[in-house]
């Protein structure tokens, strides 16, 4: 943590913080209330995590895809893509409680302990669990805060954008998304996680000719890319080989 950044009191369990998220237990520091059910949001959010209610005057707020709907179709797509997420990475220390929720309320465990990298990983495996599971609420809670804790890590690796990446297609920022395949395949032209999450962000909006481009870009690099041992490769081998089944079953019966 940055030793100039600004110190806070948690509102929830008084710990000192900065940022906007406290690192103990989660809760957003000096966040707004839902206009409808009084539940603290977590800034930026467009939807209350508690009610499902819309939160009016966003700051940049674009237009996206209901909540429900959103999770329930990014959920098809983590089953499929993120099958085993960091499958060869030693997990990191397990925190002494899991994520709760009790009624309508949603807590996070303490992070506190790990690293910043460890952290911002932590939350992205569950959003990809609440998303599997279509928990709309967990997923709300915690897409935000880890969208922040990648931001503060500074200079990016691929696995960390195919992550950030993940995240939007989550959210419904399908735009946002293939900003990060983007910026993969700049720096690695045919990035086999690049398309991969070209294709997640091509079938969260509907895009069945971006997806089936992203199928054939992949098959087109897979044999290259796929023998540079890239250890992000490593981090995600059961999704790429799950991807490249899909990949060859998808161009077989379009006969391309």
């Amino acid at each position: 943590m940055n030793p100039t950044t600004s110190q806070k009191d948690c509102p929830k369990c008084g710990g000192v913080s900065s940022g906007k998220f406290c690192i103990h237990c989660g809760a957003p520091l000096g966040a707004d209330s839902c206009p409808s059910c009084q539940a603290t949001l977590s800034p930026g959010v467009r939807f209350c995590h508690a009610c499902g209610t819309p939160v009016q005057g966003a700051t940049g707020a674009k237009s996206i895809l209901p909540l429900p709907w959103m999770v329930a179709a990014a959920a098809v797509i983590v089953a499929v893509l993120v099958v085993a997420v960091r499958i060869s990475a030693p997990p990191p220390p397990t925190p002494t409680a899991g994520p709760m929720q009790t009624g309508t309320q949603t807590s996070a465990p303490d992070i506190s302990s790990l690293t910043p990298r460890q952290q911002a990983d932590r939350l992205f495996d569950m959003i990809m669990s609440a998303a599997e599971e279509g928990d709309t609420a967990r997923v709300a809670f915690h897409t935000t805060m880890a969208i922040q804790a990648y931001a503060m890590l500074g200079g990016l690796d691929q696995d960390a954008r195919y992550h950030i990446g993940l995240i939007h297609v989550v959210r419904g920022e399908t735009g946002q998304a293939l900003a990060q395949a983007d910026s993969m395949e700049a720096v690695v032209p045919g990035h086999l996680l690049g398309t991969i999450l070209r294709h997640a962000a091509a079938r969260a909006s509907g895009d069945s000719a971006g997806a089936q481009d992203a199928y054939r870009r992949f098959l087109v690099s897979y044999d290259s890319e796929n023998a540079v041992p890239r250890q992000e490769y490593e981090m995600h081998r059961n999704s790429i080989d799950a991807f490249l089944e899909a990949a060859r079953r998808a161009t077989q019966h379009s006969g391309g």
